[in-house]
């Protein structure tokens, strides 16, 4: 099916399965925008099966898709340790989200990956449904291994190695990550930013916040305070951390707000200086887009290590510093890499420049294409 017979629907309803995590979330509500924008004549229904983390709800909330069913799969259990209550689990969340896919009788489904996706998407196969499966990661991760054999197609985000797209069982298509266009307009120059004197470094250590990102960051900080004093520090610290006495005294004085969320961060990368951040898929898509300047911290305990494989991108381009946080000396490495950007403005602007070369990985140009192609007899 053309992109053009699109304009003869008058109504598609596409439902996606999975959450758990902003980064499972916001890719679907990207594609839901771009379809919607792209296609003005057709009603739209949106049905996320997610999972009942408040993540989830806040992300959603704030998306303010219309024509959007959110329904809960109960997700209680989110690791194999506990074999039987895994199995009763999944059983319960199948038998639920089958109830769901027949009342809405969704025209395409996609799972958005991890471990809220895997009742709803083996639901939607029982129902005689072959779902897309979304992994936007440069290692496939369990689910997507998992159900790939149940699944129409992967759209594959970061470049994902050859001897690992060996392990899914359905045909991979390179598609890119989906991130909404940036909306903020051109950044000011330079020479602006050093007359209004407001320059912004962003901490983003992913929807959930990371503990051991906020320390070694605080650390950073006192190290360069001198430094720091005329930028504005917007650091997303997640729900359950907060800065010790120590190193609020460390970093006393310095303009530093800290948010236990920051919904509109694509935003705000587009107006920052510099990011330090992790490396989840749809983040570094972000960090990208702005091409602004970053220091990566991929998380150590992530599964099969996917946030590194996901910044070799960067490396390549010499887009970003990458510390590695298992090292005892990471504290030491990300002080130095920071302190390279606030004092050498040439080398901000070239890794501004080695982001054009990553834009070849953002989705949502040839949304509606691709989501042609998926309609019944295309």
């Amino acid at each position: 099916m053309s992109p053009d017979s699109l304009k003869e629907r008058t109504q598609l309803t596409i439902a996606f399965c999975g959450g758990g995590s902003g980064g499972h979330l916001t890719p679907a509500i990207a594609l839901a925008r771009a379809w919607v924008s792209e296609n003005p004549r057709i009603q739209f229904r949106f049905l996320f099966l997610c999972s009942g983390r408040i993540i989830d709800q806040t992300v959603l909330s704030k998306a303010n898709l219309h024509n959007c069913d959110v329904q809960i799969v109960a997700q209680t259990v989110t690791t194999s340790s506990q074999k039987l209550r895994l199995i009763n689990c999944l059983r319960r969340d199948f038998f639920t989200s089958q109830r769901m896919l027949k009342q809405s009788r969704p025209d395409v489904i996609f799972g958005m990956g991890g471990f809220a996706s895997v009742a709803p998407v083996l639901a939607a196969y029982r129902l005689g449904k072959r779902p897309v499966l979304l992994e936007l990661n440069a290692v496939p991760g369990r689910a997507t291994r998992w159900l790939s054999r149940v699944s129409n197609a992967i759209w594959s985000g970061w470049p994902m190695p050859q001897h690992l797209k060996q392990l899914n069982q359905a045909a991979i298509f390179p598609f890119g990550v989906p991130v909404p266009p940036a909306t903020t307009g051109p950044k000011p120059s330079e020479s602006t930013k050093q007359q209004l004197r407001s320059r912004t470094l962003i901490i983003a250590g992913g929807s959930l916040g990371a503990a051991r990102l906020n320390d070694i960051v605080c650390d950073a900080l006192a190290d360069h305070s001198d430094r720091l004093r005329e930028w504005k520090i917007e650091h997303q610290t997640g729900p359950n951390w907060q800065p010790s006495s120590s190193q609020i005294k460390a970093c006393q004085g310095l303009n530093w707000s800290r948010h236990r969320f920051i919904p509109n961060l694509a935003q705000q990368f587009a107006t920052a200086d510099i990011v330090i951040s992790r490396a989840g898929a749809v983040t570094l898509a972000e960090i990208a887009q702005a091409k602004v300047p970053s220091i990566l911290v991929p998380l150590s305990q992530a599964a099969d290590n996917h946030q590194a494989a996901n910044t070799k991108s960067f490396e390549d381009a010499n887009a970003a510093f990458v510390v590695d946080e298992a090292q005892p000396t990471a504290s030491a490495v990300l002080s130095s890499c920071l302190k390279q950007l606030l004092s050498d403005e040439a080398k901000r602007e070239q890794m501004k420049g080695c982001c054009q070369k990553l834009q070849g990985y953002l989705a949502c140009q040839n949304a509606s294409e691709k989501l042609a192609a998926l309609l019944p007899n295309s």
